[in-house]
C-alpha cells in the first residue's frame, strides 16, 4: 500500500500539537494524530515533498519505500540548475500545484496556511486547505508515474534512484556524530583566516566584497588575462581560480575566500546546533547529472582540514573509500579510445600527460584540471586564453576519439533535442540554448551522469549486503562509511569487492582502480 502524507503544526492554547494529513489511494483525505496506522495497515511506499519535517517521525524508516515528488521532478525534467535561476522552480511542490487546483490565486494563501503563518484560524479552515493539498500531491505524485514512463525515466527510478531515499533518510535521522569542541576551535581559526584574506584584498587590490565582480574581473584582466572570462560566481569561474591559484596572489586570495567561507558557512550551522550529533538532509537527485547533495549542513563543501569534526560512533571506525580516476575511466570506456582506455589500466592518465608535455608547472593537479577542460569541451582558443599556452595536442593527439564522440553527441542532442545517460538521466534543450555555442557541457553530462549511477548501484548494493556497514556521506567521487572496529578489513574487502564490481558492471573495458583514503588528508 502506498500514501501521500502531509505534515501540519499548530499551537492551541499554548500547546503545538501535530496532525498528519493522509491520502490512500482511491479514499478520500484524512486526519491523524500520529502515524501508527503505518504499521497497522502494512504500508509499503511513503509519498510526500516535505520529508525533512516527516522523517523523525517515522519508525522503523528502513522499512518503507520514500518517493519525493520534487525529486521525481528534477528527473524528469532533466534542466540544469542554471535554467531554474531564470525561471522559477517547476519542479517544486507548489508550482506544479496550479496544474491540480481549480482557483491558482489561493495558492500562496495555503502555503502560508500549510507553514502555519496565518493566526487566528479555524480548525475547519485549516483541514480544508491540507485535504485539498495533500489530495493534490498524490494526484501530482500519479501523473510523475506516467512521465516517468513517457520520458523512458522509470527503469532508473524503479531500479535505482527509488531505493535511495530509504538509505539516505534513514542516515538523516540517525544523524553524524560530531566533536563539538573542535567544531568551536576550526570556526575561530576561520573567522581569523578570513579575516586576513578579506583585510588583504582591500588594502592590496582594493577589492571590498567576493561579489563586487567588477572590480574583480577588471583586476584579472591587469594580470594579462583576456575579455573571455567567465561569470563571477559560477562552476567554471572557481575552476579557473583553483587551476591558478600558485601563480597569481589575487587568484590565490581569491580562491582562499570562497573555500574559506563555505567551511565557515558549514561550521556555523554545524556550531549552532550545541548537539553531539548533526542531522543533514539528503537530495538523491541534486543536480541535473543525479549526484547526491548533502544539505543542512553542506558537508561536502567543508575544507579538508577541517573534516575531523566528523567522528566514528562508539566502537566504530570510518572508512573513506575513493573512485581513481573516475570519470577519466568512464571518457575512455564510453567513447571506446583503446590508447586512453590502455592508459587508465595500466597507470595514471594524469600523470603520463604530465610527463608528455614535460613542463614544470604542470604537475598532476594542473593536468587533471587541463584534462577536463579539454574533454568537457574547452576549444584550445579557451584554454589558451585563460590556463595556458602549451600545445596539449602532445597529449590530446593520441587518442583519436575525442572529436568523433564530442561531434555524434552534438548530432544526437540537435536531432532529439536531448542528451541521454546510460538509463534514463537525459538533459533537455532549452529555450536558452544556443546550439552552436552553448553545449560543452555535453560530454560532461554524459560522464558524470554515468559515474553518479556507479557509485549509487554501489551504495544500493552495499546498503543490501550488509547493514553492518554504515553510510555516512557522499563526497563527490567517494563514500564516507563507519563499521565496527573489530571487522574494518572484512568489510573493507567486500566495500571493494562492490564498488570494483559495479563499475566493471557498466565500464566492462575498464581494471577498475579503488583506494581507501584518509577522510581528512
Amino acid at each position: 500500500m502506498e500514501v501521500a502524507i502531509l505534515k501540519y503544526n499548530r499551537y492551541e492554547k499554548g500547546t503545538l500539537k501535530t496532525y498528519f494529513f493522509i491520502k490512500e489511494n482511491d479514499k478520500k483525505p484524512r486526519k491523524e494524530k500520529n502515524l501508527d496506522f503505518l504499521q497497522i495497515l502494512e504500508v509499503k511506499t511513503i509519498i510526500s515533498f516535505d520529508f525533512l519535517s516527516l522523517i523523525s517521525d517515522i519508525k522503523d524508516i528502513h522499512k518503507y519505500i520514500f518517493i519525493d515528488i520534487e525529486q521525481q521532478l528534477k528527473q524528469i525534467l532533466g534542466l540544469p540548475k542554471e535554467y531554474f535561476e531564470k525561471t522559477k522552480k517547476q519542479w517544486s511542490f507548489w508550482y506544479q500545484l496550479k496544474n491540480h487546483i481549480g482557483d491558482r490565486t489561493k495558492i500562496k494563501e495555503y502555503k502560508k496556511i500549510f507553514e502555519n503563518l496565518i493566526d487566528n484560524i479555524k480548525e475547519e479552515e485549516v483541514d480544508k486547505v491540507l485535504f485539498l493539498l495533500v489530495e493534490s500531491l498524490y494526484k501530482i505524485y500519479l501523473k510523475n508515474k506516467i512521465d516517468l514512463q513517457n520520458n523512458n525515466e522509470s527503469e532508473r527510478f524503479e531500479k535505482i534512484e527509488k531505493s535511495l531515499n530509504t538509505i539516505l533518510f534513514e542516515r538523516t535521522q540517525k544523524g553524524i556524530a560530531i566533536d563539538n569542541e573542535l567544531v568551536k576551535i576550526y570556526l575561530k581559526q576561520v573567522i581569523i583566516d578570513l579575516y586576513e584574506i578579506r583585510n588583504k584584498l582591500q588594502l592590496e587590490f582594493g577589492i571590498f566584497s567576493s561579489k563586487d565582480y567588477a572590480k574583480i574581473k577588471a583586476k584579472i584582466l591587469e594580470i594579462g588575462f583576456s575579455d573571455n572570462i567567465d561569470k563571477i560566481g559560477t562552476e567554471k569561474y572557481y575552476n579557473f581560480l583553483k587551476y591558478h591559484q600558485h601563480e597569481y596572489e589575487l587568484i590565490g586570495l581569491l580562491y582562499k575566500e570562497r573555500r574559506l567561507n563555505d567551511s565557515k558557512t558549514v561550521l556555523t550551522r554545524v556550531g549552532s546546533l550545541e548537539d553531539k550529533s548533526v542531522y543533514p538532509f539528503f537530495e538523491y537527485f541534486g543536480t541535473v547529472t543525479s549526484r547526491i547533495l548533502v544539505k543542512n549542513p553542506s558537508f561536502q563543501q567543508l575544507k579538508r582540514e577541517y573534516r575531523k569534526i566528523i567522528t566514528p560512533d562508539i566502537g566504530k571506525e570510518l572508512i573513506y573509500i575513493d573512485y581513481c580516476q573516475f570519470e577519466a575511466g568512464i571518457l575512455a570506456d564510453v567513447m571506446q579510445d583503446e590508447e586512453l582506455i590502455k592508459m587508465y589500466n595500466s597507470g595514471d592518465i594524469y600523470s603520463e600527460m604530465e610527463k608528455l608535455l614535460k613542463k614544470p608547472e604542470f604537475n598532476r593537479d594542473k593536468c587533471k584540471s587541463l584534462f577536463f577542460l579539454y574533454s568537457y569541451g574547452a576549444s584550445k582558443d579557451q584554454i589558451q586564453k585563460k590556463y595556458t599556452l602549451a600545445d596539449l595536442e602532445i597529449f590530446f593527439g593520441k587518442f583519436t576519439k575525442f572529436q568523433p564522440f564530442r561531434k555524434e553527441l552534438e548530432k544526437e542532442f540537435i536531432e532529439k533535442k536531448m542528451i541521454s545517460t546510460l538509463l534514463g538521466n537525459h538533459r533537455y534543450i532549452t529555450p536558452e540554448t544556443e546550439l552552436e555555442e552553448n553545449i560543452s557541457w555535453l560530454v560532461s553530462q554524459k560522464i558524470q551522469g554515468t559515474a553518479s549511477l556507479i557509485l549509487k548501484k554501489s551504495i544500493k548494493e552495499i546498503y543490501d549486503l550488509d547493514k553492518e556497514i554504515e553510510f555516512l556521506l557522499p563526497m563527490h567521487d567517494a563514500i564516507l562509511y563507519q563499521v565496527p572496529s573489530s571487522k574494518t578489513e572484512e568489510k573493507k574487502e567486500l566495500i571493494k569487492k562492490v564498488f570494483e564490481g559495479k563499475m566493471k558492471e557498466v565500464c566492462s573495458s575498464l581494471i577498475p582502480k579503488i583506494s581507501f583514503k584518509n577522510f581528512t588528508e
